[in-house]
């Protein structure tokens, strides 16, 4: 409310808000807190023009699980996440290409997603592991536990080999 407020004061053009699908059905404080964002968005939008931009998972941005798996590899540690779960990627320049529509075609109260092609589909965190670790020249291994992975990394590692384990995670409600 104060930024809006603000730019309104300075007769700024418009306000573009970025948002997670996160916003539409929240389960948790994140995506309330979001969800909220785009209602006081709408409530704004006849006092100054408001185009949003909302998706999902950006690949291996900053503080993602896939982020975690670049940290992770370059520390030479087992990678880990949530068995079986699968999520929707758009990459950092698509994600940037997005924005960059909101902001210089949004019309007032319009919002941008990514357009669903052929090519979108959802995919599995180990699926991604696999194929991550398979481009930096290793085959992924997969352990019950995390200990147990990282007892058995070294070795693992001088044959060209990556301990990770993946574990069942309860995300009911989530996406």
């Amino acid at each position: 409310m104060n930024l809006i407020d603000a730019c309104i004061d300075r007769r700024v053009r418009g306000v573009v808000a970025l948002s997670t699908d996160k916003a539409s059905s929240p389960i948790n404080l994140m995506g309330a807190s979001k969800k909220i964002m785009e209602l006081f968005m709408v409530k704004y939008c006849k006092d100054i023009n408001v185009s949003s931009a909302r998706f999902a998972n950006v690949a291996f941005s900053d503080g993602s699980l896939l982020d975690s798996f670049l940290k992770r590899f370059h520390a030479k540690q087992p990678l880990s996440g949530p068995l079986g779960i699968k999520r929707y990627f758009i990459t950092p320049k698509e994600s940037g290409q997005l924005c960059l529509l909101s902001t210089i075609m949004g019309n007032n109260n319009e919002l941008f997603v990514p357009k669903i092609k052929n090519k979108l589909y959802p995919i599995s965190f180990e699926i991604i592991a696999k194929n991550f670790l398979e481009s930096m020249g290793f085959d992924l291994i997969m352990f019950q536990s995390e200990k147990e992975a990282k007892i058995n990394f070294d070795k693992l590692y001088k044959e060209k080999k990556w301990a990770c384990c993946f574990k069942k995670s309860d995300t009911t409600g989530e996406k």
